[in-house]
């Protein structure tokens, strides 16, 4: 059993996290939508600062409740929108959530350290920047070895360490990815917006002091806050899969990811029935979705 392919490329995690992601779209977008709501609705009341700081942290328990759905789908080739909701509104919510704020508080680091005198500026900046890298898998990393806070940051860090290559590549090609789907957005909402000369204004000329008012007019920061939000939608689901992917092949070949200690935490996490273990193949009752992880493996190894 593997949860991707035996010798995986930087691609290959990409097309398999791709293949899920299309395979169980709406239940994906489900918990998506839900997660957003609240920084949405915060957003919509002009709550601006909170309205940030609870955007982040849902959207690292969406990371979260991605790795619980992808160790339903190894069992049950389901991934239960319901049941991870209501395992992320009970006290188990609170690990994640101890996890996400501490990554909350470097990025806080990071945007004073920006106004901070130099050498300590650089320092700053710099241990912001890597946490995008070396904390990515911090979320799977606190589901599957049930570790809490700072424990998780430690563990996130040494494996990513450990594989410093391929975890800065699928970062920065997520990143890069996510840049291109927000500006495709943002060009639906503002036509008028020409992004290649934009990077070619003088914000001191005339041409560029209309663009500074057009950038701070009301209905462009309401079109920035919908290209924020629908970035979001589509693209975070798809990245949560990648991250949870990206642990599971750095953590490989240790013991948390056996089959005996993933089966225990799916029948802890949604108390799977027995039938699953004693027939791997056997698929759920009433689903039409039959892409499993462990198929979508042996698909890339073909």
């Amino acid at each position: 059993m593997s949860l991707i392919p035996v010798t995986p490329t930087l691609g290959s995690l990409f097309v398999q996290s791709w293949q899920i992601y299309r395979a169980h779209l709406f239940p994906l977008l489900g918990l998506t939508l839900v997660l957003l709501v609240p920084a949405l609705l915060l957003s919509l009341s002009g709550v601006d600062q909170g309205e940030s700081v609870v955007f982040f942290l849902l959207m690292r328990l969406l990371e979260a409740g991605a790795t619980l759905g992808l160790l339903s789908l190894l069992f049950t080739g389901v991934f239960p929108t319901g049941k991870i909701l209501r395992r992320l509104g009970s006290r188990a919510v609170l690990r994640p959530l101890h996890v996400g704020i501490l990554q909350y508080l470097l990025t806080i680091l990071g945007f004073y350290g920006l106004m901070a005198p130099t050498p300590l500026n650089v320092v700053l900046v710099t241990l912001w920047l890597s946490s995008f890298v070396f904390l990515t898998i911090a979320q799977p990393v606190c589901v599957i070895e049930e570790l809490r806070g700072l424990p998780a940051l430690v563990r996130s860090f040494q494996l990513t360490r450990n594989r410093l290559k391929r975890a800065f590549g699928v970062v920065v090609v997520a990143m890069i990815l996510q840049l291109l789907l927000f500006i495709v957005l943002l060009q639906l909402f503002l036509p008028e917006i020409n992004f290649s000369a934009l990077l070619q204004t003088d914000p001191m000329a005339a041409d560029g002091e209309d663009l500074v008012k057009l950038l701070g007019s009301a209905e462009t920061q309401a079109a920035l806050r919908w290209t924020q939000y629908l970035t979001a939608l589509i693209f975070y689901p798809y990245a949560s899969i990648l991250t949870v992917l990206l642990y599971f092949d750095l953590a490989r070949d240790d013991a948390v990811c056996s089959q005996d200690r993933l089966q225990a935490l799916a029948v802890h996490h949604f108390e799977i029935p027995a039938e699953y273990f004693e027939d791997p193949e056997k698929e759920a009752e009433g689903t039409t979705d039959k892409v499993t992880i462990r198929e979508v493996g042996t698909e890339d190894k073909q």
